[in-house]
This record gives C-alpha cells, structure tokens and sequence, in this order.
C-alpha cells in the first residue's frame, strides 16, 4: 500500500477521534483508541485489535471501525476488500451483547462519510461474492465536517 492511500486512513482515524472526543463535551461518554501495530510500533505478527475505537455513550456499548479510501466513493464499491472477517466479527459481537458496532466509511473524492452499521452489512458480508446492492442505504451519510454531529446523534440516540 502506497503512503498515500495510508495517510487518508490515519487522517480519518484522526477526524474520527476528534468526533468522539465531542461526545464527552455534552453528554457522559467514554471513548478509547485500540492500537494498531503501527502505534503499538510492533512489527511482524501482532495481536489484532477487535476495532478501531469503542465508545460508550450514555451506557451504550459502540465498536467502530473507520475506513478511508482515495479510490472508491462509497463503501458498497469496496467492502469485501476492505473489512475483514475479524473485524465484521468483533463489530457484530457488539451488537449481540446489546450495543452496535458501526463501519464509519470516508471518501476522499466525494468528502462524504457512511455510517453503516454491522446489522445492515453483516448479509452481504457474508454472502460469497456479494456486493452491498445500490437498494441498501447507509443508516447516515453526511460531508466529512458535519461528521461528529451526525456521530453525536446515532450514538445518543437524539434525532
């Protein structure tokens, strides 16, 4: 993978924190960071983290994991290659245990994010070959700089 398409991933991961960080500034919110091996700087094999952030907001577990691509403009162009199994397991325990995991996906080309959570994506997912069919809506889509507001409402359950 070429620094280029890195640096829009850890750039999102960045906007990302700073939306949950917004959380804690109205509402009771406890947001944490998994580290990847590349802010643990481990290198060669490394325990994979179950998600990118989790949140717990007004007693509501959220797992999200954010995706980031210079390439595609929405996450049905790219799901299969971009989430991986381990990654859609541990959102979909989230929601098992009554909370919700969430794919949060930006575009540089269109600044636009999706909010998807693993409910919606889990059938496809699943589905040998299968791509998220155009029908299939995201729970939210927003530009990038609206993003935490948007956040705020899913997560706090205001609409």
């Amino acid at each position: 993978m070429s620094n280029k398409y890195a640096e829009v991933g850890y750039k999102f991961e960045g906007k990302m924190k700073e939306a949950l960080k917004h959380l804690q500034t109205y509402t009771k919110a406890d947001i944490h960071r998994y580290p990847d091996k590349k802010s643990a700087g481990v290198r060669g094999r490394a325990v994979k983290a179950p998600a990118d952030f989790y949140a717990v907001v007004k007693g509501k577990f959220n797992k999200v994991e954010a995706k980031a691509s210079n390439k595609y403009t929405s996450l049905r162009q790219c799901m299969k290659s971009m989430v991986k199994d381990h990654q859609m397991a541990e959102l979909r325990k989230a929601g098992m245990a009554g909370g919700q995991g969430w794919v949060i996906f930006y575009s540089a080309q269109t600044d636009n994010v999706e909010f998807w959570t693993a409910e919606q994506l889990a059938e496809y997912f699943y589905a040998t070959g299968s791509r998220l069919p155009k029908s299939e809506e995201p729970t939210a889509q927003c530009p990038l700089i609206q993003m935490k507001f948007v956040m705020a409402e899913l997560f706090t359950g205001k609409d």
